[in-house]
């Protein structure tokens, strides 16, 4: 069987062979095809989607709210920004 893992802060997708699965786990052939290893089909470092398809569609999603939170925080910056600039000395403030 095929399953497609995405990791958290890459934008690949990795085609990877198990053997079985579970509702929370793949089971993945180690090298020499003699023993099996469990592995989280969700943790902090990756993600298994069903289809190349699905993998690719997070991917995606994932990468549209990080450019719409970027946005957000760049409109935020720059409203800052322009406070900053339009800042007057209090009337009696001692220049240096």
């Amino acid at each position: 069987m095929k399953r497609y893992m995405t990791i958290r802060w890459s934008t690949e997708i990795k085609e990877k062979d198990i053997v079985r699965e579970t509702d929370a786990f793949v089971i993945l052939p180690e090298e020499g095809g003699r023993k099996e290893r469990r592995e989280a089909k969700s943790s902090d470092y990756h993600l298994y989607h069903e289809t190349w398809d699905l993998a690719h569609a997070y991917l995606l999603q994932r990468a549209k709210d990080r450019v719409v939170r970027s946005q957000s925080e760049l409109e935020g910056r720059q409203n800052d920004l322009k406070v900053i600039e339009n800042m007057q000395p209090p009337n009696n403030a001692v220049e240096c």
